[in-house]
């Protein structure tokens, strides 16, 4: 039996229209390429960045594991020996010694002006002291009078002075 028809692939020139068509599909697959190939960067690093920080993290964890220990942020404290012309550090939570160095010029200062600070604060509040213990005894004199009632008569007084201690002592009663 003869085939009348065959369906064959052959060369065909492509119309304006067909050339315009394509031209912008391949733009469309260009910028898509680009895009994917961005996107498989971005990716990539993401991924890369990812896998360094956690190798960073196994390796640190696994140094500790190893040694026993690590480094942390720990509250410390100075305690200064003045004779000696040494300071020493010392941890609050286990209260051992960590470091020890000479007192240095400037901290010398600073201990000499607080020293001269605190002095001085005492003689002030030793003055404040008699002061306060000298007007609580001034009250207690002045409350005896009260009690003992009208004062004694001086003859060297003025006169507007006698009056006024009589009308105090009036007004009391």
């Amino acid at each position: 039996m003869l085939q009348p028809n065959e369906t064959r692939e052959l060369k065909c020139v492509l119309t304006d229209e067909e050339m315009k068509n394509y031209s912008m599909a391949l733009a469309r697959k260009q910028q898509d390429l680009a895009q994917a190939e961005l996107e498989k960067k971005a990716a990539a690093s993401y991924h890369k960045e990812r896998m360094e920080r956690l190798t960073s993290e196994i390796n640190t964890v696994s140094r500790n594991v190893v040694n026993g220990y690590e480094f942390r942020q720990v509250e410390c404290y100075w305690d200064y020996l003045w004779n000696d012309g040494v300071k020493r550090l010392y941890r609050t939570d286990t209260g051992e010694m960590v470091d020890s160095k000479p007192i240095n010029e400037y901290e010398r200062q600073q201990h000499l002006k607080l020293e001269e600070k605190e002095d001085g604060e005492e003689f002030e509040e030793a003055q404040q002291e008699e002061k306060t213990e000298q007007s609580a005894s001034q009250e207690e004199q002045g409350q005896s009078e009260e009690q003992e009632g009208e004062p004694e008569e001086d003859p060297t007084m003025p006169e507007p002075t006698k009056q006024g201690r009589k009308r105090r002592s009036e007004a009391r009663a």
